[in-house]
């Protein structure tokens, strides 16, 4: 069921790949990419903590969209897991979005997935203490504050 919603995305052109992450960064599955998983857990780690400091000041992060390693990424963040999308274009980013949306309603509504999902659930303050942040960072993270 999972590697078929996660198909929908990766057959969007220009889209290389598409991953699925717990809020406490580890992988669930992904489709299309080449990069190595533990790249992949600690840009996980990264964004989950983006939204967690987010979630700390009172406001509620859902889609965060950035560039990173020749690559721009769209990230769909909900209170369980996050979807995360690969693409080379940024000529795709409405479709991709659209997408993304009912990939996260189709996954929010699979009772099972969501059973097994809310076993790897952790606190929004769990990533921001795991994560070692450089000192360039930690002086943008004082500006949220």
């Amino acid at each position: 069921m999972i590697e078929d919603i996660l198909k929908d995305v990766t057959e969007i052109d220009a889209v290389e790949g598409v991953y699925l992450a717990s809020n406490r960064g580890e992988i669930l599955d992904a489709r299309g990419l080449s990069f190595d998983m533990d790249a992949l857990k600690e840009l996980s780690r990264r964004l989950l903590s983006i939204s967690a400091f987010y979630a700390t000041l009172g406001k509620k992060v859902t889609e965060l969209e950035f560039y990173w390693a020749r690559n721009f990424i769209t990230c769909k963040v909900s209170d369980h897991f996050m979807v995360v999308a690969f693409s080379h274009s940024t000529q795709v980013h409405s479709l991709l979005r659209i997408t993304l949306n009912v990939t996260m309603s189709k996954l929010l509504e699979n009772k099972k997935f969501n059973k097994w999902v809310k076993s790897h659930l952790a606190d929004r303050t769990y990533i921001i203490k795991k994560c070692e942040w450089t000192e360039a960072e930690e002086k943008l993270l004082a500006k949220l504050k």
